[in-house]
């Protein structure tokens, strides 16, 4: 296994480890110096032969089915308006009964 770190595109550094055929395993977020990217090297190669593995793919499966979606109830609420608006406004029409005055 290898280390590289490069410089990222808007200025800040990564790291990746790369196996023996040059395949990427790991790449890290961005961050702000080289010297940010040594230390998360050296903590990566410390703390990853000791660290547990969870294997959260078969947690998934374990899990028990979702509950039936609840059945929501249709809820209409009902707004007091303004007196003047109450008279101009036709809940009908979803417009102003005002602009639609017929002679």
């Amino acid at each position: 296994m290898e280390f590289h770190i490069d410089v990222g595109v808007d200025g800040g550094f990564v790291w990746r480890a790369l196996d023996e055929a040059g395949n990427e395993l790991v790449t890290s977020a961005v961050l702000a110096s080289r010297e940010a990217c040594v230390r998360a090297i050296l903590t990566f190669r410390v703390e990853a032969p000791t660290a547990p593995v969870f294997d959260l793919a078969e947690t998934r499966s374990a899990r028990p089915p979702s509950p039936e979606p609840v059945r929501r109830r249709k809820v209409t609420a009902f707004v007091s308006l303004p007196r003047v608006a109450r008279r101009r406004y036709d809940p009908g029409s979803g417009s102003r009964a005002s602009s639609r005055q017929r002679p």
